[in-house]
């Protein structure tokens, strides 16, 4: 498998393993924001839909409650 291959799909790995964190830190959201300028806009656009959730809900507890109350559209992003 060529080498941009398996760095999209580690990048994508990484994009979501932040949403099954108990919270969503700083050092994450400064991640997701370097992710965000990722070459592979599929990678981007995720890293950009996390960054997004985990400014409105940071914790993992009532996550898709809090989104379903402040920002739906978020949810339909998935």
């Amino acid at each position: 498998m060529p080498k941009d291959e398996i760095a999209r799909i580690h990048q994508g790995e990484e994009v979501f393993g932040f949403l099954s964190q108990s919270r969503i830190s700083a050092k994450n959201m400064r991640r997701l924001r370097v992710l965000m300028e990722s070459d592979d806009a599929e990678t981007a656009r995720l890293a950009r839909v996390v960054l997004d959730v985990a400014t409105v809900a940071p914790q993992k507890m009532r996550r898709q409650a809090r989104l379903a109350l402040k920002r739906k559209n978020l949810l339909q992003k998935f």
